[in-house]
């Protein structure tokens, strides 16, 4: 029985990271089918609450119940209050996040090693298959100095891609050779397109990662090597007119008037401006319902300084909890990483590291995981399988 409860759970949960990247081809969000898609996360959850559903009790779960109550509590309160709309789309995408957790945790509490781990591969595949639409469909002939962007929602599936890459060259690790050729070109071409959708909030969150793996985890030759290759390039750029147009005035910087700082952060600087005349007016409580491009901005707009500080001591324990031990166990350290490019990511957009919908499901997928592997001492199991 428990072979069978194995194999149907892997399947959902397959099938769940494969529906979430999927739910963001630009096929399904003009059909609206990525509404249904983003669901699935639902069908793990559910065959393992009928399963297990002693171990969504658990104490390490707690401070995310925590959380999404007194936060549900707090914005019905704030609704009935003033009458203003409360419940955003910040309640649901943390709500979505905690139905994420609760699968993950489970999953690997019963049925999680590293070889299922390896199932990680299919965010490869599919990383492909987007990019392949959104270059055929919109990107092979566009124009990279232009204002306009080729693709509008660039962000959201700027940092899905991103995690594409990231989270295979963390975990998968296949012995052929070929193999290794095939996620090294196909990451490659995946990198290609992040680049050319010209989402600078993907740019930050990249260059975090890129610097924290090769500043922590490379040796001493390769950060020479690295250094000395990013200052050649630097070179290349600056004095090459054609390529500083093309990838500082055209990618980096999205073809805006380098004059207007409001047009080169893409008009946020109106929306904060609009923002910061609200905060005073409900400097506690907030006014509801509102949306600026700045994640701490938008919360503290919205839920005002009561919400926003609910907010940030949830978000440092969540920091907490994967940097004690990101030195001793791979899905710590990738936990890590992901949470501050998500964080770095929501100072330039309105819902990461909840949000928007799944496009953050692999943070809260592993963090899951992690949490599992903590025994009651919030260590990291000595039977961790992940180290």
């Amino acid at each position: 029985m428990r072979n069978w409860n194995f194999h149907i759970a892997t399947l959902l949960f397959v099938m769940s990271i494969t529906f979430s990247l999927l739910s963001q081809s630009p096929f399904m969000l003009e059909t609206g089918a990525d509404r249904i898609l983003k669901l699935v996360w639902i069908l793990p959850f559910s065959f393992l609450m009928l399963t297990t559903p002693q171990s969504f009790l658990s104490n390490r779960l707690f401070p995310f119940y925590a959380f999404i109550i007194m936060m549900v509590l707090y914005a019905g309160f704030c609704q009935v209050l003033t009458g203003n709309q409360y419940f955003t789309p910040d309640i649901y995408n943390i709500f979505i996040s905690l139905i994420i957790t609760l699968a993950s945790y489970n999953y690997w509490l019963h049925y999680g090693n590293y070889t299922v781990m390896r199932n990680i591969c299919i965010m490869i595949v599919c990383g492909i298959l987007l990019s392949a639409e959104l270059y055929l469909n919109f990107l092979q002939n566009a124009d990279l100095s232009s204002k306009s962007y080729a693709y509008e929602d660039k962000n959201s599936i700027g940092q899905i891609l991103l995690c594409c890459i990231f989270l295979p060259f963390m975990f998968y690790k296949p012995n052929n050779k070929n193999i290794q050729r095939v996620i090294w070109i196909s990451s490659v071409f995946i990198f290609i397109v992040i680049v050319m959708l010209r989402s600078r909030a993907t740019f930050i969150s990249a260059l975090f990662i890129i610097y924290y793996l090769f500043a922590h985890l490379s040796s001493k030759k390769t950060k020479r090597w690295m250094v000395a290759l990013f200052l050649l390039a630097s070179i290349i750029i600056l004095v090459n007119a054609n390529l500083y147009e093309l990838i500082i005035n055209g990618i980096i910087l999205g073809g805006r008037d380098t004059t207007d700082i409001n047009s080169l952060s893409s008009n946020r600087l109106l929306a904060f401006s609009i923002a910061f005349k609200l905060i005073p007016q409900h400097l506690w409580i907030g006014s509801g319902n509102y949306y600026v491009d700045c994640l701490p901005l938008n919360i503290l707009t919205e839920f005002g300084v009561i919400g926003l500080t609910l907010f940030a001591v949830f978000v440092i324990h969540l920091i907490y909890q994967v940097r004690k031990h990101k030195d001793e166990s791979k899905l710590a350290l990738t936990s890590y990483i992901l949470l501050i490019a998500f964080l770095l990511n929501g100072l330039f957009e309105a819902y990461p590291p909840f949000g928007p919908g799944v496009k953050c499901f692999s943070l809260w997928m592993l963090y899951g995981f992690l949490l599992s592997r903590y025994n009651e001492k919030g260590e990291i199991a000595n039977n961790s399988t992940t180290k």
